[in-house]
């Protein structure tokens, strides 16, 4: 995933300030970010690209080229870039909609809102999606929570299905399904045997019918239960449905 951010401000310590939180934050999320510091509006117009960059922070008080012209002449030529400004002030916020500004952080800049920018940013750009790690042949591999189809044993050995390749590790299913319980998608559907339900092409009487068109067991004294959490999981999917109440009903 190629990341990168800029940081416009004419102040030396805003400008630590904000990329020791950007430090941290990559470091939280284990993240690749590059990230680009500049002294003044100038200076980062003459290096900027149409697509360089995934977000740029803007300090709005700024000797020569202030934040809101700089915002302006960015939007010119890159109508994606996330633009968030960093002042002492909201009274620009105005000002703001007219470059499509993402957001404003109020001086001093606390990290909680550094955090949320960044994490709505990258989750809007698909580039930063839910993983887990696991070890392979002595390598760690990451492996997108969205692409795994199903997982079983094969004796000591954990197989993790994607939809491009099977991850093989030595691990105890008991020790990696927590690793999933979490989210909601995965249905313990077997013996130590999970399933992704956006993954499922239907489901039989005996079994689920993967989009891989593998096929599933289904634990037998519990298939009503099962069913039931995977109807109610396909139903709160579906944005289409519309409950009414007695008292207010849908409208023709």
């Amino acid at each position: 995933m190629n990341i990168r951010i800029a940081i416009v401000d004419d102040l030396d310590q805003d400008r630590a300030k904000l990329a020791h939180y950007l430090e941290k934050y990559k470091k939280e999320k284990d993240l690749e970010i590059a990230i680009d510091m500049f002294a003044s509006g100038t200076d980062f117009l003459e290096s900027f690209n149409k697509g360089l960059y995934t977000l740029v922070f803007l300090d709005i008080f700024m000797d020569g080229e202030n934040g809101i012209g700089v915002a302006h002449k960015i939007r010119e030529t890159d109508n994606q870039v996330t633009l968030v400004f960093t002042t002492i002030t909201p009274n620009f916020a105005l000002e703001g909609y007219g470059v499509r500004a993402y957001d404003y952080i109020l001086k001093p800049l606390p990290y909680q809102a550094v955090e949320k920018v960044l994490s709505e940013t990258f989750y809007k750009n698909n580039l930063l999606l839910p993983y887990i790690e696991v070890k392979e042949n002595r390598c760690r591999v990451k492996i997108l929570v969205d692409d795994i189809l199903y997982v079983d044993t094969d004796n000591h050995y954990l197989l993790i299905h994607t939809a491009h390749r099977t991850v093989r590790t030595y691990m105890r299913f008991r020790d990696f399904y927590p690793m999933l319980e979490n989210y909601e998608q995965f249905l313990c559907c077997y013996r130590n045997i999970v399933i992704n339900m956006n993954h499922v092409k239907e489901m039989k009487d005996k079994d689920f019918v993967m989009s891989n068109d593998d096929h599933i067991p289904i634990k037998r004294n519990a298939k009503q239960e099962l069913r039931q959490k995977y109807t109610d999981f396909m139903f709160f999917k579906t944005t289409d449905n519309v409950i009414c109440s007695p008292e207010q009903p849908a409208k023709k």
